[in-house]
């Protein structure tokens, strides 16, 4: 059977033409190339995140061991710095990535090296991450900044892997760029293991090294860091760009009880391409600042590396040895709280009533003939003294400098001198150690200084009793200082069963106090080692 010829209107034939033109230009959008001869399936990444060491790791290593660098200052205090790369045990460690980053994915037709989709996507519940990829050979590269906003690129589909002049610019410190790019992923594949991004950023932590103990520190590192970074992002590659100064980086820490080494968090960092010394600072150690204790450390430092700055401080001690905010009654094995109540007898913060000399916190401290030596060899007031902070943390710098005691002198013998003003004579001289004025723990908050303490006309059993049935309080703290010494009074040729002997001093004077210095009181500890 013959078909009838149809004839359709050319007007008509246009339209549809160019309708369907329009509708197939409208499929491809610029983050994914449209392969109709593909299926495509969807695969799910665990997602982690560490400082990655590259594969020339053993290489570098050998010439980059660690250099230690010293330096001894005007004053005599001595830094030791060390940067040390952090080791794989350190390094390699693979930290979880926050559900909700934001994720590119570059999916790269293995054959062509070619864009062939660019995805949005976000780390999901359980550290994963979902992409949809076609049924051949592809590689995936992944970039994102750490945070919740998805990074902007400049690359597009079909784009070449080695393209050029379409490289991100990040920022410091804005963002945390990170990278990973997969191996060969084929159509067969079922176990695809963990995305680890691999960070652009370098990042640095200082660890303060003090024998005297470290409760806070503020150091700062300059002329290292830049404040962009150009990203070649099919690479992995970031260079600094310097735009006329480096960026300073702090790394400051404080803690709630005091030890040897401390360390700071890490920061971030884009590592500069001039390789200029970078300097270490250390503004702050323990509440007193500094203005000159810095080092330079010429060293190379590496995009995506993890390292550790160590400063060991031996500061040229100013405050004298075993003095802390404490307080204790007389030879009491623990501190005296002036917030914690008054010590009762057999606690371990009530004072020793058993023996006449100090067998516990008071043992080492001076004995009556070595205070008459430390107040004839000269007491010196100043207001400008070290910086020391009191029980709540208040700074103070008030305190008298004495002798150390390889200078302490034998005559004359007085048990009570006048105080002079001290000068720079004392303060820069490492003759010379500082007696903060810390003040003591003596009465209740609603009894005047005469009803309580230095009262010679008072009975210092009824003291004891009324002392204990009240609250601990803090007094003349800036003002005056008091100090145990070894051993209790001796009355009659007898040792007082309530009473210790201790340094007191203010402004104008300094004596031994073996008459009004209950045991019960709480007073500051000392020794002297030199």
């Amino acid at each position: 059977m013959k078909m009838k010829k149809q004839n359709f209107n050319p007007i008509l034939l246009g339209g549809l033409l160019l309708a369907s033109a329009f509708l197939s230009s409208c499929s491809n959008t610029d983050l994914e190339k449209e392969n109709i001869d593909y299926r495509t399936r969807t695969i799910t990444f665990e997602v982690g995140q560490g400082f990655n060491e590259s594969v020339d790791e053993e290489a570098r290593s050998l010439s980059e061991k660690p250099d230690t660098i010293y330096q001894t200052f005007s004053d005599g205090t001595e830094i030791k710095t060390v940067i040390e790369r952090d080791k794989e045990i350190n390094s390699r460690i693979v930290y979880t990535v926050n559900e909700g980053t934001k994720v590119l994915a570059f999916i790269i037709d293995a054959a062509s090296n070619k864009i062939y989709s660019i995805q949005e996507l976000t780390v999901a519940s359980g550290s994963k991450i979902t992409c949809e990829v076609p049924n051949f050979d592809v590689q995936i590269i992944f970039y994102s900044n750490n945070n919740t906003v998805t990074p902007t690129t400049k690359l597009a589909v079909d784009d070449h892997i080695s393209i050029t002049g379409k490289n991100n610019i990040e920022y410091y410190p804005a963002n945390d760029a990170m990278w990973f790019k997969t191996s060969t992923i084929k159509p067969t594949d079922s176990t695809l293991g963990t995305i680890r991004f691999k960070h652009l950023f370098s990042r640095i932590r200082a660890v303060v090294h003090c024998d005297d103990g470290i409760l806070s520190f503020q150091t700062t590192l300059e002329n290292v860091a830049c404040g962009q970074g150009e990203i070649n992002v099919m690479k992995g590659d970031m260079q600094c760009i310097y735009t006329g100064n480096f960026l300073s980086i702090p790394m400051n820490a404080s803690f709630t009880s005091s030890a040897q080494a401390q360390m700071s968090p890490y920061s971030l960092f884009i590592p500069a391409d001039d390789r200029i010394p970078s300097r270490f600072i250390l503004n702050n150690l323990n509440g007193e600042s500094f203005s000159d204790k810095y080092v330079n450390v010429a060293y190379d430092y590496y995009s995506g590396y993890s390292y550790t700055f160590h400063m060991y401080v031996n500061i040229k001690r100013k405050i004298i040895w075993g003095w802390t905010p404490e307080y204790h009654q007389w030879d009491a094995k623990d501190p005296y709280s002036p917030d914690g109540g008054v010590p009762a007898s057999g606690s371990s913060s009530y004072f020793n009533d058993k023996t006449e000399y100090a067998i516990n916190t008071c043992a080492n401290a001076p004995s009556y003939d070595d205070l008459i030596k430390i107040l004839n060899s000269g007491v010196y007031w100043d207001n400008s003294g070290p910086t020391w902070k009191d029980h709540k943390g208040n700074a103070h710098r008030t305190g008298v400098w004495v002798m150390k005691k390889r200078n302490w002198v034998s005559s004359p013998t007085y048990t009570s001198v006048n105080v002079k003003q001290a000068t720079s004579d004392q303060r820069n001289s490492d003759e010379y150690i500082f007696l903060p004025a810390a003040g003591f723990i003596g009465k209740m908050a609603n009894e005047s200084r005469g009803t309580d303490y230095m009262n010679a006309d008072s009975n210092e059993d009824n003291h004891i009793e009324t002392y204990a049935s009240g609250d601990p309080y803090l007094q003349q703290v800036g003002i005056e200082g008091y100090y145990w010494l070894n051993r209790r009074v001796i009355r009659n040729g007898d040792w007082s069963t309530n009473q210790a002997y201790m340094l007191y001093f203010n402004s104008s004077s300094a004596w031994i106090e073996g008459y009004r210095n209950l045991c019960y009181y709480g007073m500051s500890l000392w020794h002297f080692e030199e």
